[in-house]
């Protein structure tokens, strides 16, 4: 089943290698810097699954968000062991935790 993903806070280079790796199985990889362009583009079009570059606390308040407002976007989350132990507070979002640094075979498997 094709499906539209949507990747959070990802630089550049990763970008392209996500596009040449996974465009072909997914209908659409979407891209965006920022909350406000992630939420944007969840509203403005249907999203399957959120890839999170959980990199500050103030990218919890996505996870959050998108718990109560968009509770049908699988999010998968790439953490960094240090805030390993703030995810967990998070317990009552629905979440797959992908850590970081991941391979795109790791990503697949969640998806």
């Amino acid at each position: 089943m094709k499906r539209t993903l949507l990747f959070v806070g990802f630089d550049v280079p990763v970008e392209h290698e996500i596009r040449d790796s996974l465009t072909e199985r997914f209908t659409e990889c979407l891209f965006a810097r920022t909350a406000a362009q992630a939420i944007r583009v969840a509203e403005d079009r249907p999203v399957d699954c959120i890839i999170l570059n959980f990199c500050t606390l103030n990218d919890a308040a996505m996870i959050r968000y998108f718990s109560r407002y968009h509770a049908g976007i699988q999010l998968v989350l790439s953490v960094s062991k240090e805030f390993d132990e703030a995810i967990s507070i998070f317990n009552e979002g629905h979440y797959s935790r992908l850590p970081r640094p991941f391979r795109l075979e790791e990503l697949r498997e969640i998806l």
